[in-house]
């Protein structure tokens, strides 16, 4: 049986470049809360849903609130800036091309699935996605390997590449048996990260990128 080749696409940070507006949460976050927050801390956090982040949070400082007080605090931060988010550039056409070269495309992402569908149908980009596996859906966010365990489930037999901008997302997609692409805008330094949407364009770079596969298109 043919295997199909698979590219699995992180949402925050990857296919939308949330990082500044996320930073800016976390660190208001922290002020509303009353502790002070850390790069460090912040780099921890960057992958796993927003529940584990309040827990993670919740236990590190000792702070009084719920989890679920927390949790409800931190989405109404997100809520006043999700409006703004938009795809990377390149990202629509790159997706398009993938897919008519024969490539299927997930969305594998921390976030809940009710955001991930609303961002894909506000920018015109759900008919780029067989499917998404989110974080409501698994009990473990990454850098645990379950949600994309469930995309490879879910995928069937096939070569799966998943791109993702945190160290989290990548050791998750590793652990799972994907071989992890790290996206890095603007890094043109490296053969094994993608600094554009624009790479997944270019045929040379692609096969660069895609070389441990052993498939080269």
């Amino acid at each position: 049986m043919q295997k199909t080749s698979w590219l699995f696409v992180d949402l925050d940070g990857t296919l939308i470049d949330t990082l500044p507006y996320l930073t800016s949460v976390f660190f208001e976050f922290g002020k509303k809360a009353g502790i002070t927050l850390t790069k460090e801390d912040f780099a921890l956090c960057n992958g796993p849903s927003i529940r584990e982040v309040v827990m993670y949070l919740k236990e590190k400082f000792h702070l009084p609130d719920s989890v679920e007080e927390l949790e409800n605090l931190y989405h109404e931060k997100l809520r006043n800036i999700r409006g703004k988010f938009r795809p990377r550039p390149y990202a629509k056409a790159a997706l398009k091309k993938l897919r008519a070269q024969g490539w299927k495309c997930a969305l594998v992402t921390s976030a809940r699935k009710s955001y991930a569908v609303d961002f894909l149908r506000r920018n015109g980009m759900s008919d780029l996605f067989d499917f998404l596996a989110c974080g409501d859906e698994v009990q473990n966010a990454k850098p645990d390997p379950e949600i994309y365990e469930l995309a490879k489930k879910r995928a069937g037999n096939g070569y799966f590449i998943a791109l993702e901008d945190s160290e989290n997302g990548i050791q998750a997609a590793k652990n799972a048996g994907c071989v992890a692409l790290r996206f890095e805008a603007g890094n043109t330094e490296s053969f094994f990260s993608v600094s554009s949407f624009r790479d997944l364009c270019d045929r040379q770079k692609r096969k660069i990128l895609f070389y441990t596969m052993g498939r080269f298109l």
